[in-house]
């Protein structure tokens, strides 16, 4: 199996050189051994790169082609892994590779076969010099859904959203509506970095003046904050704080302070976007609600079923609106997307037992921290439901998420207690941070790597 792997690759590399038409192969020479020497470095920076585009913490990466490389029998080659970058050192090939991640937009079907490729090398059922192949083979599976599929997704995560916060019946269905605007908006600017970079403020504008506009037409006064922030749930950058956490935890503090800082950047383009449009049209945010210079109490109280707020046990179906909508979005397996609804049960319900003891902002961390855990444990005991795949719509209903560009925005606009505002901000960071900490602490002291001898960082005195 490991010559045919070599083989296969060889005759990719060198024009023919390697299989034939027939089957047939060429002798072993000292090229064919040095090519399948370069093809284990070159496997393991693809395994690397392929898992950091999946959106895997530079830790987690780092750790799983380490883990590879000792399922492979070759515990001697030394590996470093930066947010872009992933360097192997093989004492058998010359010199240090380096692979750089292209930035690849992967499927969370491509996403669920990086994590089970990732499992089987740390196993040694993958061959390394197979494992570029593997890597290619997942990037050209590309399987996403058809385009009404993925707008319908986007549409369900919004309205999710704005259920389970309580917001009326007629932003519910405006967020249906501006969620697959947004979803199509994102589509469409993904093709330029520089215009995504700016995407988060013109989303958060352009969401606030149509959900203002509305609101202006229909006679309402207040409207939850939440109706504004569910459609941009999509953009909320859980997933870049939460790396950003593991990652600083486990030391690696430039790809975390970097991730941190940019996930905060992105958090405050999404309130200034919303805070302009406050500004323009005279109106406040009093606590969690947006309140417009025109209608009254009278006036929404007009509009009947569309003014009233969705009843609590619907909370349940609109979380689990956001799990099916999350997977229509990201183009997921059936299957994941049942593990992905789960999980987000799973935690919508820990935070409903923390919340009465703890508070909302505490309450928030302990149902990260246990969430961590739980899809840790599930990836370890099905690989292809990545614990960053479970882990990401979770905390879209935690903090710093949604709740926390609500809280922002309310502290930003000078709320009636903007110190309680600013403070329920910073105590939701901090409940967050410490809740991913310990519960990544508690998955590496469940579920330790089988294969724990390899050294983790690029060191000549690695080499043996």
């Amino acid at each position: 199996m490991r010559a045919h792997g070599r083989g296969h690759r060889a005759g990719r590399d060198a024009a023919g050189q390697g299989t034939g038409r027939d089957g047939s192969r060429p002798a072993a020479g000292p090229e064919s051994a040095e090519r399948g020497r370069t093809e284990v470095a070159r496997g393991l920076g693809e395994l690397g790169t392929l898992l950091l585009d999946a959106g895997y913490a530079v830790t987690d990466a780092h750790r799983a082609v380490a883990s590879a490389a000792d399922g492979g029998g070759r515990a001697d080659i030394a590996t470093e892994v930066f947010p872009t970058l992933v360097f192997v050192d093989d004492p058998d090939a010359d010199g240090t590779r380096m692979t750089v991640a292209p930035g690849r937009s992967l499927t969370y079907g491509q996403v669920s076969a990086a994590g089970r490729l990732a499992a089987d090398a740390s196993q040694g059922e993958v061959p390394l010099d197979e494992l570029a192949a593997r890597v290619e083979a997942i990037e050209t599976s590309v399987s996403r859904f058809p385009v009404w599929a993925t707008l319908l997704g986007s549409g369900l995560m919004s309205a999710g959203i704005a259920v389970v916060f309580g917001a009326p019946w007629w932003a519910v269905a405006a967020s249906i509506v501006l969620g697959m605007g947004v979803g199509v908006a994102l589509g469409a600017l993904g093709r330029s970095p520089r215009a995504a970079a700016a995407a988060p403020f013109f989303a958060a504008l352009l969401v606030s003046l149509a959900i203002w506009a509305l609101g202006t037409l229909i006679g309402a006064h207040e409207i939850p904050l939440f109706a504004v922030c569910g459609p941009l749930a999509i953009l909320i950058p859980g997933t870049t704080i939460t790396n950003a956490v593991l990652e600083v935890s486990g030391g690696d503090l430039v790809s975390g302070g970097g991730r941190l800082v940019s996930g905060l950047v992105t958090w405050a383009l999404l309130a200034a976007g919303v805070l302009v449009t406050v500004v323009w049209f005279g109106s406040e945010i009093d606590g969690q609600d947006l309140v417009l210079p025109t209608g009254s109490a009278a006036t929404q109280d007009a509009l009947g079923f569309w003014a009233q707020i969705p009843s609590a046990g619907l909370s349940w179906a609109g979380a689990a609106a956001v799990a099916i909508g999350f997977g229509l979005y990201f183009s997921a397996p059936a299957t994941l997307t049942v593990g992905i609804t789960a999980v987000l049960l799973f935690s919508y319900a820990v935070l409903g037992v923390a919340q009465p003891f703890f508070g909302g902002p505490v309450a928030g961390g302990v149902s990260a921290g246990v969430t961590l855990i739980a899809s840790r444990v599930i990836e370890r005991l099905h690989p292809r439901w990545p614990s960053v795949v479970l882990f990401r719509p979770a905390f879209w209903l935690l903090v710093p998420g949604s709740l926390g560009l609500v809280t922002a925005l309310g502290f930003a606009a000078d709320a009636p207690s903007p110190g309680q505002a600013g403070l329920k901000v910073v105590v939701s960071v901090i409940a967050i941070t410490i809740g991913i900490q310990i519960g990544a602490l508690v998955a590496e002291v469940i579920l330790p790597y089988r294969r724990g001898q390899h050294r983790p960082v690029l060191d000549p005195r690695a080499r043996r």
